[in-house]
């Protein structure tokens, strides 16, 4: 979910690793905020693999709980890591930047 502008900065940055929440669609909703365009969690990940991401602003996604915070150090996004992903308590991952 979104995301984009953090794989852009840590390209910017150089980083291995992207840090990250993995959630799903299952308990979370999704809103258009611009008029015109169609959004439901079939369509966001359609788009997503077609490498047709709508315009800035246009999704809104709403959680009936607080996500936990994503708290990796950055410096934890350059060391290898055995495997794509480092896992932590608090389910946040680092995906591998490619």
């Amino acid at each position: 979910m979104d995301g984009h502008h953090r794989l852009a900065a840590s390209k910017l940055l150089g980083l291995r690793y992207v840090p990250a929440l993995l959630l799903d669609y299952s308990n979370v909703r999704v809103a258009a905020r611009r008029a015109g365009f169609v959004v439901t969690p079939e369509a966001i990940l359609q788009r997503a693999r077609m490498c047709d991401l709508y315009p800035s602003k246009t999704t809104q996604h709403l959680f009936s709980s607080p996500i936990p915070n994503c708290n990796i150090a950055l410096l934890h996004c350059h060391e290898p890591a055995s495997g794509a992903l480092i896992h932590t308590k608090a389910k946040t991952d680092c995906l591998e930047n490619t």
